[in-house]
């Protein structure tokens, strides 16, 4: 069997709406086709073929046997007949600018907006995807020093940031990232300031404000290695061990990073 096939994409009646060709993950992937990929996977039928081109050329029959709704000959919605494309096709520069700039601009509708946000809904990238990802933007980063810096966001931007953020807790995980990630760096005076000025107009809640002057009667909670963190309304366990600081976490109690400090320092001192 080879890596090359022809997918149909089924009705409820088990009549097709749309045929491709394809290898590996394409009649699965939902991001590049025109037409919606079936969720139940009984609805895509598959054929493997003994090459690329006997693929297209099944393909072609197939659309030509069906036809097609657009130009009233059939019953699928493919907009062509089939037999175009190529697997693994790279496209040069130039191809990609075109691309981009017949984008640029294109505005699109709420109901167009909710359906990609309903087929985006619970998506999870996996681990390959996740370092390509960061990989292209580090390197754009390198290619565009400078370009993030200064951005200026309207008052509606804002509000949907904050909106999308609001109750959204970091792992701990996320946590060390962020810790590391400030680890030697030296803010210039004025974002200090604004920081300062942040803070200063910064309002807790009357429970934080009680937890945080509890701390400071006690100084630092009363165990040595846990601190109340303000950012996160929590408690924070980062200790020395062995002349490297090590943080274990955020606690919502104080008595369960306390119980955590201890815990850590007796594991590491045994």
């Amino acid at each position: 069997m080879t890596e090359f096939y022809t997918y149909m994409y089924l009705r409820a009646n088990a009549t097709p709406y749309y045929i491709g060709k394809g290898k590996g993950y394409r009649a699965f992937d939902r991001k590049n086709h025109n037409v919606k990929v079936p969720i139940d996977k009984p609805r895509i039928f598959m054929q493997f073929w003994e090459s690329e081109e006997k693929a297209f050329e099944m393909e072609e029959w197939y659309i030509s046997f069906y036809g097609r709704k657009n130009n009233g000959t059939g019953i699928l919605r493919n907009f062509t007949d089939g037999g175009e494309g190529g697997s693994g096709i790279v496209m040069s520069p130039e191809t990609r600018k075109r691309i981009s700039e017949a984008l640029k601009g294109r505005v699109f509708s709420e109901e167009h907006k909710t359906r990609i946000g309903l087929a985006l809904a619970g998506r999870e990238l996996s681990e390959e995807a996740r370092r390509k990802n960061s990989e292209a933007q580090k390197k754009w980063n390198e290619d565009n020093p400078g370009m993030r810096k200064g951005i200026k966001r309207s008052e509606e931007a804002r509000a949907n940031i904050s909106k999308a953020k609001m109750g959204k807790k970091p792992s701990a995980q996320a946590l060390l990232n962020m810790s590391l990630a400030q680890k030697g760096r030296r803010h210039s005076a004025e974002t200090k300031e604004k920081i300062a000025e942040s803070n200063r107009r910064r309002s807790y809640s009357e429970e934080t404000l009680k937890k945080m002057k509890a701390s400071q009667r006690v100084g630092e909670s009363g165990c040595r290695g846990v601190q109340w963190d303000r950012q996160v309304n929590k408690w924070k366990v980062r200790l020395n061990i062995n002349g490297k600081r090590r943080y274990f976490g955020h606690y919502a109690s104080l008595e369960g990073a306390i119980e955590r400090a201890q815990n850590a320092s007796q594991e590491n001192t045994a």
